[in-house]
Protein backbone atom coordinates (compact mmCIF):
# COMPACT_ATOMS: atom_id res chain seq x y z
CA UNK A 1 0.00 0.00 0.00
CA UNK A 2 1.39 3.64 -0.81
CA UNK A 3 1.27 6.16 1.35
CA UNK A 4 0.53 9.44 0.44
CA UNK A 5 3.15 12.47 1.11
CA UNK A 6 1.84 14.49 3.54
CA UNK A 7 3.68 18.01 4.12
CA UNK A 8 2.70 21.89 4.79
CA UNK A 9 2.35 24.23 7.33
CA UNK A 10 0.62 24.08 10.53
CA UNK A 11 -2.98 25.77 9.80
CA UNK A 12 -6.81 25.64 11.66
CA UNK A 13 -9.05 23.21 9.80
CA UNK A 14 -12.12 25.32 10.38
CA UNK A 15 -9.86 28.47 8.70
CA UNK A 16 -10.11 26.25 5.39
CA UNK A 17 -13.28 25.45 6.03
CA UNK A 18 -14.69 28.44 6.15
CA UNK A 19 -12.76 29.91 2.94
CA UNK A 20 -13.80 26.75 0.72
CA UNK A 21 -17.36 27.90 1.90
CA UNK A 22 -20.00 25.65 3.58
CA UNK A 23 -22.07 25.50 0.16
CA UNK A 24 -19.24 23.77 -1.60
CA UNK A 25 -18.12 21.86 1.68
CA UNK A 26 -21.79 20.23 1.06
CA UNK A 27 -22.22 19.84 -2.55
CA UNK A 28 -18.84 17.90 -2.96
CA UNK A 29 -18.98 15.72 0.64
CA UNK A 30 -22.62 15.83 1.77
CA UNK A 31 -20.54 17.25 4.86
CA UNK A 32 -17.49 14.66 5.74
CA UNK A 33 -14.74 15.56 6.29
CA UNK A 34 -11.69 15.20 8.58
CA UNK A 35 -7.91 16.82 9.42
CA UNK A 36 -4.93 15.85 7.74
CA UNK A 37 -1.80 15.94 10.25
CA UNK A 38 1.91 15.23 9.42
CA UNK A 39 4.48 13.56 10.68
CA UNK A 40 4.59 15.65 14.01
CA UNK A 41 0.52 15.47 14.49
CA UNK A 42 0.48 19.23 13.12
CA UNK A 43 -2.81 19.98 11.46
CA UNK A 44 -1.75 20.79 7.83
CA UNK A 45 -5.14 20.58 5.81
CA UNK A 46 -8.57 18.95 5.37
CA UNK A 47 -9.88 15.85 3.91
CA UNK A 48 -12.87 16.48 1.94
CA UNK A 49 -14.69 12.93 1.94
CA UNK A 50 -16.52 12.13 -1.47
CA UNK A 51 -18.03 8.78 -2.77
CA UNK A 52 -16.55 6.30 -5.30
CA UNK A 53 -13.44 5.71 -3.12
CA UNK A 54 -12.34 9.19 -3.18
CA UNK A 55 -10.99 12.34 -1.12
CA UNK A 56 -10.29 15.36 -1.84
CA UNK A 57 -7.43 17.02 0.28
CA UNK A 58 -6.68 19.93 0.96
CA UNK A 59 -3.02 21.28 2.63
CA UNK A 60 -1.58 24.52 3.39
CA UNK A 61 2.13 25.05 1.87
CA UNK A 62 4.97 26.82 3.23
CA UNK A 63 4.41 29.70 0.70
CA UNK A 64 1.06 30.48 1.94
CA UNK A 65 -0.88 28.59 -0.64
CA UNK A 66 -3.24 26.03 -0.99
CA UNK A 67 -2.46 22.71 -2.32
CA UNK A 68 -5.64 20.75 -3.61
CA UNK A 69 -5.51 17.00 -4.58
CA UNK A 70 -8.03 14.30 -5.31
CA UNK A 71 -7.32 10.70 -4.92
CA UNK A 72 -9.03 7.60 -5.74
CA UNK A 73 -8.27 4.58 -4.16
CA UNK A 74 -8.06 1.02 -5.87
CA UNK A 75 -10.27 -0.96 -4.00
CA UNK A 76 -9.44 -4.08 -6.72
CA UNK A 77 -6.90 -6.02 -8.44
CA UNK A 78 -2.91 -6.31 -7.75
CA UNK A 79 -2.97 -2.68 -6.69
CA UNK A 80 -5.39 -2.57 -4.30
CA UNK A 81 -5.32 -0.15 -1.45
CA UNK A 82 -2.94 1.81 -3.48
CA UNK A 83 -4.25 5.66 -3.99
CA UNK A 84 -3.74 7.11 -7.40
CA UNK A 85 -3.76 10.70 -7.57
CA UNK A 86 -6.35 11.99 -10.35
CA UNK A 87 -6.16 16.02 -9.76
CA UNK A 88 -3.56 18.17 -8.45
CA UNK A 89 -3.42 21.86 -8.68
CA UNK A 90 -0.90 23.83 -6.56
CA UNK A 91 -0.38 27.55 -5.65
CA UNK A 92 -3.68 28.29 -5.05
CA UNK A 93 -5.07 31.50 -2.98
CA UNK A 94 -7.45 31.62 -0.54
CA UNK A 95 -10.02 33.01 -3.05
CA UNK A 96 -9.51 30.88 -5.80
CA UNK A 97 -9.85 27.50 -3.26
CA UNK A 98 -13.80 27.44 -3.44
CA UNK A 99 -13.53 27.20 -7.14
CA UNK A 100 -10.70 24.84 -6.97
CA UNK A 101 -12.36 22.23 -4.72
CA UNK A 102 -15.56 22.16 -6.44
CA UNK A 103 -13.57 21.42 -9.93
CA UNK A 104 -11.22 18.95 -8.06
CA UNK A 105 -14.81 17.16 -6.01
CA UNK A 106 -15.97 16.65 -10.20
CA UNK A 107 -15.03 13.61 -12.23
CA UNK A 108 -16.32 11.13 -14.77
Amino acid sequence: MTTRIREGRYCDATTILRQIGGTTVMAVTGGRYGVIRDSEQEVIGVQLICSSNRTVEVTLSFMDTYTVRRYRTVVRGERRGDDIVEYEATDIYCDQLSDVVYTAGCWK
